[in-house]
């Protein structure tokens, strides 16, 4: 084998650890988004039902709560931040 065909095997093994690699850094990428996703739908759980927690606990934001939900425009202005602090 002469230089040339030493290099040649070189640089074809180089360019597929290069494609491996990039595979590699692709399947990272994607299973790291999934974790993002995940523990974004995890804490939008978590503030949902700790909203819930709440309103069970607290008559009168679930009266204001409900009187919102069938018109918003009947609460007084306190009742209605009230309302919307809820839905924040």
């Amino acid at each position: 084998m002469n230089w040339d065909a030493i290099g040649a095997i070189g640089e074809i093994l180089g360019a597929l650890a290069v494609f491996a690699s990039l595979i590699y850094l692709a399947l990272q990428i994607k299973q790291n988004t999934l974790s993002l996703r995940a523990s974004a739908k995890h804490a939008a759980t978590s503030r949902q039902l700790e909203y819930f927690d709440t309103l069970l606990g607290n008559s009168d934001l679930r009266t204001i709560y409900r009187e919102g939900l069938k018109d918003f425009s009947s609460l007084n202005l306190d009742d209605r931040d009230v309302f919307l602090d809820a839905h924040v």
